[in-house]
């Protein structure tokens, strides 16, 4: 934005150097500040909702489960475990289709994100001495002007994929998509019996739908905060 608008403080400044007489000076400034305004509608047309690194993945710890014991990382060695991880945002998201996402999007680790997607690969192990059963929840903490009526996530689990989406208008299963599980909760998910050392690999991409009839102008200016936990619950071998 801030390149565009030099440029146009360029224009300005040759037509004011170009303009002999005040009545060439007030045509000039009209022209500029015609050509300022048009820019700034296109700009703001081209702008749905921004991303702010408002994504995160985090284990929640639980009192009663001291046993048991799971743990992040963005690269499958483990060599700097974790218990919280952000995915890196973008400036804005504008829609697009699915069609345009590229192959390999579960390939690399960590942030990887496109020009109007979000994409991020990360690994969860249990680091505990027992087995135990590890829930994924998956949720949309906050949404403004409903911008997650046209938002496409898509998990990628071990590598088998599975794309979300908020029920259409219409009450039915947008196109090749499930559901939402319920509100704000996009998915949730146990993984059984996730015995010691045992790694589950995610990649997650997030996304505008344009093919989405919930894709309106009113979504403009919008963004969505989302979240990903894991929660705990031992399962003792017998």
């Amino acid at each position: 934005m801030r390149k565009f608008l030099a440029f146009f403080e360029g224009i300005y400044d040759a037509l004011i150097i170009w303009a002999k007489s005040a009545q060439w000076l007030k045509i000039a400034k009209i022209t500029v500040c015609t050509l300022v305004a048009l820019l700034t509608v296109f700009y703001g047309a081209s702008m749905l909702f921004k991303e702010e690194g408002v994504f995160t993945v985090s284990i929640l710890p639980k009192a009663d489960e001291e046993e048991a014991a799971i743990s992040l990382s963005e690269t499958a060695d483990f060599s700097q475990p974790v218990t919280m991880l952000g995915a890196d945002g973008i400036d804005q998201m504008t829609n697009i289709s699915v069609n345009w996402l590229p192959e390999g999007l579960d390939d690399t680790d960590g942030s990887h994100n496109g020009a109007h997607y979000i994409a991020y690969t990360f690994y969860l192990r249990n680091v505990g001495d027992i087995t135990c059963d590890v829930t994924e929840r998956f949720t949309v903490e906050s949404a403004v002007k409903g911008a997650d009526d046209a938002v496409r996530v898509r998990l990628y689990k071990n590598g088998e994929m599975t794309t979300y989406a908020k029920l259409g208008a219409n009450g039915e299963p947008e196109f090749e998509t499930e559901p939402f599980k319920d509100g704000g909760v996009v998915f949730e998910n146990v993984n059984e019996r996730l015995k010691k050392d045992e790694t589950i690999k995610y990649t997650l991409v997030i996304w505008l739908e344009g093919d989405d009839p919930e894709c309106l102008d009113n979504i403009r200016g919008g963004n969505v905060k989302m979240s990903m936990t894991f929660t705990t619950d031992s399962t003792q071998d017998k």
